[in-house]
């Protein structure tokens, strides 16, 4: 009982900090990335680069600091959830609200990796499946925060599920046929609409996101994923009443696809 009990109190504090790298790793990446774009496209045109725009911190680089403030962090500023709940939700040095996306984050880490507790899975599976949420996560913050998935997100899922199922070639093969079929379909649908409209509906990093969840998943879960995915975006869209021309697409792939992973491993 109390070993159980010790296992499980590890488990939730290693996903908390997971989630709380993700939603470090989700801020910093993509503004540097904005960056070195911006400063490439100044040297190719030659244009001055700006002497006031500093270059953003990568993942690995210095310390945490209060966007407001830059105060650095200390230790006990960093511990997910309880950090922000024992602030109240406030920077200690400025005072200034701290967005909600990191106790969010961390949080719904946890949830999504809860399920592995009753999973059945060896040492190696568990990592494959333990590596593909946090890829889900970082394409779905990254999506809905910047509208772009990165690709190391989708052929990071690639790479996992070839490793996954390298040991039966002829599933292996089924599976990247699967991922095709469905590139494909988004892409002739996408150049369709394009000629039709002279608009891009959907990005190419859906595409590619969504041929990756089903390399991982299956050609059977082609169907479900779309129809569930759609049918979420469609229905937080109205509710939300949004008013954008851009809706990301990534986050209801991810989930429709995790829905359909927990599916098919605990009701299947």
């Amino acid at each position: 009982m109390l070993e159980n009990l010790v296992t499980s109190l590890l488990f939730g504090v290693f996903w908390l900090c997971a989630g709380s790298a993700i939603a470090a790793f989700t801020y910093r990446w993509p503004r540097q990335q904005d960056y070195l774009w911006r400063h490439e496209a100044r040297e190719l045109l030659g244009i001055a680069r700006q002497p006031s725009e500093p270059k953003p911190a990568g993942f690995h680089q210095g310390r945490s600091v209060c966007p407001h403030c830059n105060h650095s962090l200390a230790w006990r500023d960093l511990l997910p959830v309880f950090s922000f709940l024992s602030s109240k939700g406030r920077c200690r040095y400025c005072q200034h609200p701290i967005s909600y996306r990191y106790p969010t984050i961390e949080l719904l880490t946890l949830l999504l990796a809860l399920p592995l507790l009753w999973m059945n899975l060896g040492q190696l599976q568990l990592l494959a499946i333990s590596l593909i949420i946090v890829l889900l996560l970082i394409g779905a913050v990254i999506d809905r925060e910047h509208y772009w998935i990165p690709d190391f997100v989708s052929f990071g899922i690639i790479a996992i599920a070839i490793l996954q199922y390298q040991p039966t070639p002829a599933l292996l093969a089924n599976h990247l046929l699967a991922g095709l079929a469905a590139f494909t379909i988004i892409y002739l649908l996408r150049s369709l609409y394009f000629y039709l409209r002279d608009v891009e509906a959907i990005g190419l990093g859906d595409a590619k996101f969504l041929a990756a969840l089903i390399v991982w998943l299956g050609l059977d879960a082609l169907s479900w994923v779309l129809l569930l995915a759609s049918l979420t975006g469609l229905v937080i869209a109205v509710w939300r009443r949004h008013k954008h021309r851009h809706i990301a697409f990534g986050p209801y792939l991810a989930g429709a696809a995790y829905v359909y992973f927990l599916g098919e491993t605990f009701w299947l």
